[in-house]
């Protein structure tokens, strides 16, 4: 039985459209979750007034909120999905360059030029020179300059997938934002020379009977909004976890498309079709 040869082989994006895919239901579905989540710590926020009627306070009187760790898993699931789509792609573009890829084989993803070289050697045997320069030009090195993506994305992508391939799970925390105030009713004797209404508001980790919002006047009506969002636990790299988790992994897929979008422009492209938008 006579074997093809790997230059015989075509190339096939169909599975790296399908990682994406799957990548993106996973990310909406996360969302969802969280979103139910922070909605059910807001409803926790409790508005009281002070003895002397001098100060209003808004309390979170809940347990101090955890975020399942399940979401941790979830997340790591859709990282590894994104990062392997890369690896497939480049996998491909060996193929398509009638070249034989191996372990080697993987899409390199740096912040720095002088880690470029060295590892595109590697990584990238059997890749066009075009292809090659292309993938060079969308590392986040200089941001990515003209790219219709966030270059930035991929180095996120490519730093949280480490974390939870060889450190540990990425975790998330729920957060308060600050509070948003608007005044609902000012009582109508209030005179001009009265002080300024003055507060405090609480930002970061939120914890049970945490002081969420204080206003130095119980007479002003107000209907502060609390918006509560999921963020990771400091892990010492801001660049990399700064921004709520959502964003951040909508940012790392759109990376991901956009780099697929860019290295197979007149290939036969990945599907996409059929799910929202991540």
């Amino acid at each position: 039985m006579e074997h093809a040869s790997m230059s015989q082989v075509l190339p096939n994006y169909e599975g790296i459209g399908a990682k994406i895919r799957r990548g993106a239901d996973q990310a909406r579905a996360l969302k969802a979750d969280m979103d139910r989540f922070c909605a059910e710590v807001r409803r926790s926020i409790v508005h009281e007034v002070q003895d002397d009627g001098e100060e209003q306070t808004w309390v979170f009187r809940g347990e101090t909120p955890k975020a399942p760790i399940d979401w941790s898993v979830r997340l790591g699931e859709i990282l590894y999905n994104l990062r392997s789509a890369l690896d497939h792609l480049v996998w491909q573009l060996v193929l398509a360059n009638g070249q034989e890829p191996g372990r080697h084989t993987a899409f390199p993803i740096v912040r720095h030029e002088g880690a470029w070289g060295k590892q595109a050697r590697n990584e990238l045997r059997g890749v066009s020179q075009a292809d090659v320069n292309t993938i060079r030009r969308i590392q986040p090195i200089e941001g990515g300059p003209g790219l219709p993506f966030d270059a930035l994305g991929l180095w996120r992508l490519h730093s949280l997938c480490n974390i939870d391939k060889h450190r540990h799970l990425v975790f998330a925390v729920a957060s308060s934002d600050g509070p948003r105030l608007r005044p609902r009713l000012l009582p109508p004797d209030r005179p001009t020379s009265a002080p300024p209404i003055r507060g405090r508001g609480a930002l970061g980790t939120i914890r049970k009977g945490q002081v969420m919002l204080s206003l130095n006047n119980a007479s002003v009506k107000f209907e502060p909004d609390f918006p509560i969002t999921i963020r990771f636990a400091d892990i010492g790299e801001r660049e990399i976890t700064a921004g709520i988790v959502p964003t951040i992994v909508r940012e790392c897929l759109e990376a991901v498309r956009g780099a697929v979008g860019v290295l197979t422009r007149g290939r036969a492209r990945p599907r996409y079709s059929g799910q929202a938008r991540g």
